[in-house]
């Protein structure tokens, strides 16, 4: 992302909502292997990654690779982490003392990667124009996604049933794990740089360089809504419960977004104090039949 700068948050002007982003969380009393009080340094510029006991910093593990590391994912369990790099592998070690579990082979470097719910599979995003599902057990790869360019982002549905893509082919995808069947596809004007479901599957939000973050109802890729930066969009969470939307810019901005489209509609009518016109009606809200803003209101022409 660009240089950080004075925060802007815009939307329903809301922040520091819980649980749109972060590490897994504490386990509860008597859970086993949980990763309560550990952490992941990883520097993009170098080859390492570490994992770090956070009150203290002490190392609990160090992973190495032969390139650049480009981010990194816990298991929801917190027993493992996946880290893709460069150097075209994706490496899943054990937490507790850095032993390799599997390692995933690209023919380029390897831009993204999740753990299935169940932790059972990782997905891994690749400058091959491939994404590939694998056995975390073993590295058995299980499904491969091609595109038509790189694979930068993906995330697997709550259930684990569903995969979904963003690439530089300017397309989000999403597919069934089973067997990579193609279910949706969206397009975007420019690449797509993060996908993320809701909580409750319903929904997928794709974010984009075309300064749009799209919400698409996963069941048939219908789009539900559109919403707009004044720059490339880098990134789109959904909060714990759903009902907000987070997205981040390239360049200093962060948004907070209502997911309930009457809120959504409410902030329409107290903005521009006119009616959308039918060209934006189309813009902001998608496939969503035109309606008046608010009731009695001008509307604009076009």
């Amino acid at each position: 992302m660009g240089d950080t700068g004075e925060d802007s948050y815009q939307g329903n002007a809301l922040h520091g909502v819980p649980g749109i982003t972060g590490f897994p969380q504490a386990p509860t009393s008597g859970s086993e292997g949980g990763n309560y009080g550990r952490g992941v340094l990883s520097n993009r510029l170098c080859q390492t990654v570490r994992v770090v006991v956070v009150d203290g910093g002490q190392d609990l593990a160090r992973i190495g690779h032969d390139d650049t590391v480009n981010t990194v994912a816990f298991s929801p369990d917190g027993k493992l982490l996946a880290s893709p790099s460069n150097d075209k592998t994706a490496r899943v070690v054990a937490v507790a003392d850095g032993r390799e579990v599997a390692r995933v082979t690209h023919d380029a470097a390897v831009f993204a990667v999740a753990f299935s719910p169940d932790g059972k599979l990782l997905a891994t995003g690749s400058l091959d124009n491939t994404a590939r599902i694998v056995a975390v057990v073993d590295g058995r790869k299980v499904v491969r996604v091609a595109h038509a360019d790189a694979v930068v982002a993906v995330a697997f549905s709550p259930d684990g049933k569903l995969l979904a893509t963003g690439s530089r082919d300017k397309t989000a995808r999403i597919v069934a794990v089973v067997d990579g069947r193609e279910l949706a596809r969206i397009s975007h004007d420019d690449t797509v740089n993060a996908v993320a479901f809701s909580p409750d599957g319903k929904l997928l939000a794709s974010a984009s360089n075309d300064k749009t973050v799209r919400l698409v109802a996963v069941s048939d890729g219908r789009e539900v809504v559109r919403v707009t930066h004044d720059d490339k969009v880098a990134d789109v969470a959904f909060s714990w419960d759903g009902k907000l939307l987070a997205t981040a810019g390239w360049y200093n901005t962060a948004h907070l977004w209502s997911t309930n489209f009457d809120d959504m509609l409410h902030q329409l009518c107290t903005g521009p104090g006119r009616n959308l016109s039918f060209s934006e009606g189309r813009n902001y809200l998608g496939d969503l039949s035109w309606q008046p803003t608010c009731e009695g209101w001008t509307t604009p022409p076009g």
